[in-house]
């Protein structure tokens, strides 16, 4: 029986997604000769463009929370037959870790791929898991400030209680916020909350270093 958290998660899924464009085969063989070819033609999907996944640092034993939603994810991109899109991978911890790592306009960790026809999203789950360990930070989640999220994009993020965000991406975060899903897992079950209802605290960071990256969303 699939929890309720996971139901709700499915229709917010399929109801926010944004109509897109794109190229997709037709399927009618045009003959040329003694060959033939199948033309492509743009195509108007519900759906998203790009994936993207965020996992805090620690949750590394949430490995089969995390395979569900790609698991479900994976199933409706495949459904609406999206073709090639492009899946990344974060890690984010709390803002001490990523002062000390430089990192205070950056992720901790980054990989991505991507997908095709064939490829799996919720193979990618152990690898992600496997990168955030088990070792959970007594502080609150930092969630650093990017600019790789698209507005027709789907961000999901695993963290544990409030996340803080750089004020700086105040304005760039509520107009993607309809497509951002988070998933809190340091519950007795997993809770998940749709980015219109749910509002993460802004606050003032100031490089610590030159070099820092502090981007907007």
């Amino acid at each position: 029986m699939t929890p309720h958290w996971l139901k709700d998660f499915s229709n917010y899924l399929r109801s926010m997604a944004p109509n897109i464009e794109i190229s997709q085969e037709y399927g009618r063989l045009i003959q040329m000769g003694d060959y033939g070819r199948y033309t492509d033609r743009d195509v108007e999907i519900s759906c998203y463009k790009n994936i993207h996944c965020y996992l805090e640092k620690g949750l590394g034993s949430h490995c089969e929370e995390v395979a569900k939603v790609l698991r479900l994810t994976d199933r409706f991109m495949t459904d609406v037959k999206r073709g090639l899109y492009r899946f990344d991978m974060y890690l984010f911890g709390s803002i001490e870790e990523h002062r000390e790592d430089n990192r205070l306009g950056r992720f901790l960790y980054q990989y991505g791929k991507p997908m095709e026809r064939f490829n799996s999203l919720p193979a990618w789950a152990k690898h992600i898991c496997d990168k955030a360990g088990t070792e959970v930070c007594s502080e609150g989640a930092y969630f650093p400030t990017c600019s790789q999220i698209g507005y027709e994009d789907l961000a999901i993020v695993f963290t544990r209680s409030q996340v803080q965000i750089n004020e700086k991406s105040t304005d760039l975060y509520r107009r993607r916020k309809r497509h951002f899903f988070w998933f809190f897992l340091d519950e007795p079950e997993p809770k998940f909350v749709h980015g219109l209802r749910f509002q993460p605290d802004f606050i003032n960071v100031e490089p610590q270093k030159p070099d820092d990256e502090l981007r907007p969303f």
